[in-house]
């Protein structure tokens, strides 16, 4: 792909914020400057509103090349969120540090994609957006951490490419990233990733995406909820008409719970078309093979005090034989032994099975279950089936906000089989 001469300049019509409601005069000021056909340096001072506001774009003829159009999905840094008082002591100097790194990048970028002739309007990641509100774009920038980039792989329509940049690379891990931007260079990142895009000096990848269909199970309301008042998500509307129940799509997890996390939760699962098995628990996570390295490797970690009990008493039972002599193991070879312990409960090398986890579990003793007795509460599968029962039954599909789900409701997972709907994005081409 041939990069061309001159590019039509960036240009926007004044800012608005959420869905075109106009926005306060600091804010929209903010906006234009961020992404505006004016040049502009860093000289925002750090107690100012948040550079993530949209900017609507006016969108100028340009030369056919990649991307021409760009939607930009940027978080507010956790330090915005913090009320005047409390942004006035030191104790918040690394969140304070945080927010400025990833507010340089963003202007980086800004700026990178202006003199690339790059169209493109910029949105705060966490407001409400359609898949239909983005169908102008080429691209998807997601300006943050993994977070920011798994909230873009909602928003963006299917085929939409997704490109994650790590802005805060000292806190945020970036594993679902493709770039990293700053903090010794912003200018200088940024420029080389907004160049590599041109170019077409990239490769793209597929990301598996967990598909979990609800399907409303009305026939078997009285034999599962009869022993909590109203079943599963009582106390809330149904998501859609029973005769059409959603599909929605997670890049790591979904998880299924009580809305009350304190409360245990009730759970049928059924692994691979096997029988149902019953628990109680604090809920179960479904997660991808991508997913393994997020909630799901931390769900499911061995600590180092746990691994000592488990070879003392292995010890002391005389089933290690005098092989392992625990009060000598060094802390350097107590840490190999929990790395190694904790690698081989999460990693697979599978990219369409999935893993479940049962979190908890107090009993699969319930009355009326077909539990066999033998099904782990851990383990891989291509198909999971999950039909909760509670009060206030919710899923969250990777760590944004919970959905109720209602009454009957059978969660069906697997990975989708449907290639078009995998979230399309770029192999990494920015070292941290």
């Amino acid at each position: 792909m041939r990069r061309q001469s001159s590019r039509a300049a960036l240009m926007t019509t004044p800012a608005r914020g959420r869905l075109g409601a106009p926005l306060p005069s600091a804010a929209a000021s903010l906006a234009r400057r961020f992404f505006s056909s004016e040049p502009s340096a860093l000289s925002h001072r750090m107690d100012a509103t948040p550079p993530t506001m949209a900017a609507t774009p006016t969108l100028l003829p340009s030369p056919a090349l990649w991307p021409q159009h760009a939607i930009v999905l940027t978080k507010t840094a956790r330090w915005r969120h913090l009320p005047e008082s409390a942004r006035q002591h030191g104790r918040h100097e690394t969140a304070r540090r945080a927010c400025q790194a990833h507010e340089q990048a963003v202007e980086s970028i800004s700026n990178a994609m202006r003199a690339a002739g790059i169209i493109a309007r910029a949105q705060d990641a966490r407001d409400d957006v359609a898949a239909s509100d983005l169908a102008w774009a080429d691209v998807c920038f997601a300006l943050g951490g993994d977070g920011t980039t798994l909230r873009a792989a909602h928003a963006a329509p299917a085929g939409m490419c997704v490109v994650g940049v790590n802005t805060d690379p000292q806190r945020s891990v970036g594993k679902l990233c493709s770039a990293t931007v700053g903090p010794g260079d912003p200018d200088a990142d940024a420029h080389a990733l907004v160049e590599t895009l041109v170019h077409g000096a990239y490769r793209e990848r597929l990301v598996p995406r967990l598909r979990v269909a609800l399907e409303l199970d009305d026939a078997d309301d009285d034999a599962h909820h009869d022993h909590h008042p109203g079943g599963a998500g009582s106390a809330a509307p149904p998501l859609t008409p029973p005769l059409t129940p959603p599909t929605v799509h997670a890049i790591n997890e979904c998880f299924i719970s009580e809305l009350d996390p304190s409360r245990p939760i009730d759970l049928e699962v059924r692994v691979d078309g096997g029988p149902w098995v019953a628990w109680r628990s604090s809920g179960a996570i479904i997660s991808t093979q991508l997913g393994a390295g997020a909630w799901m490797q931390h769900a499911c970690a061995v600590r180092e005090a746990q691994i000592t009990a488990v070879l003392n008493a292995a010890t002391e039972l005389g089933l290690v034989g005098g092989r392992c002599e625990v009060a000598k193991l060094d802390e350097s070879q107590l840490g190999a032994i929990v790395a190694k312990a904790n690698a081989a409960l999460v990693q697979h090398d599978d990219p369409c099975a999935l893993q479940f986890l049962v979190r908890e579990p107090v009993t699969r003793a319930l009355s009326g279950a077909g539990s066999d007795g033998v099904r782990p509460a851990h383990g891989l599968a291509s198909r999971v089936q999950v039909r909760p029962s509670g009060w206030h039954v919710v899923a969250s599909l990777d760590g944004l906000p919970p959905t109720t789900l209602p009454k009957g409701s059978v969660l069906d997972m697997r990975i989708e089989p449907d290639r078009g709907q995998w979230l399309r994005t770029i192999e990494p081409i920015l070292d941290s």
